[in-house]
């Protein structure tokens, strides 16, 4: 996405704000204080932590699903808590926010003139929002990309 767009996309999530708690589990320390301590907590952690796939096959889930970089988090605190022995809740207020599990998410893109698919916008590094990438029944998945609003704290 070019710059422009790009930050004309931002401005534009940045009026679509959510308020949430969702989670995550880790069996890595480390990685549990960097979100706690909110360490290189901007658009940069989408790089640092989680740039890998969600729900893969290498996950046992059996389906492949790519849904960019980021800290990939679940609405089901249960579900989080299998992930690793320590579980982390994201507080977000007023975040911004993008739904793309909706038909309302096609004339989006479609209004913001962002080609390429839902892929275009799954890839964008720079994308600074909360993202609802799946809406199955019972639970909920987001990748998030943005610090505005989250606060992380250990449950």
């Amino acid at each position: 996405m070019d710059p422009e767009l790009l930050k004309k996309v931002n401005a534009e999530l940045a009026k679509q704000t959510v308020t949430i708690t969702l989670y995550t589990g880790s069996d890595n320390a480390t990685l549990v204080a960097n979100f706690i301590s909110r360490h290189l907590f901007d658009t940069r952690f989408a790089d640092t932590y989680c740039p890998q796939e969600q729900g893969g096959k290498k996950a046992g889930r059996g389906f492949n699903a790519y849904y960019g970089p980021g800290i990939y988090l679940t609405d089901d605190r249960l579900e989080a808590q299998s992930y690793g022995p320590m579980t982390v809740k994201f507080d977000c207020v007023n975040t911004p926010f993008l739904d793309t599990t909706g038909t309302g998410f096609a004339k989006w893109r479609k209004s913001m003139n962002i080609g390429g698919g839902p892929q275009a916008i799954m890839n964008e590094k720079g994308l600074a929002a909360l993202i609802k990438v799946v809406n199955s029944p019972g639970r909920s998945y987001y990748t998030l990309r943005t610090g505005v609003g989250v606060t992380p704290s250990r449950v």
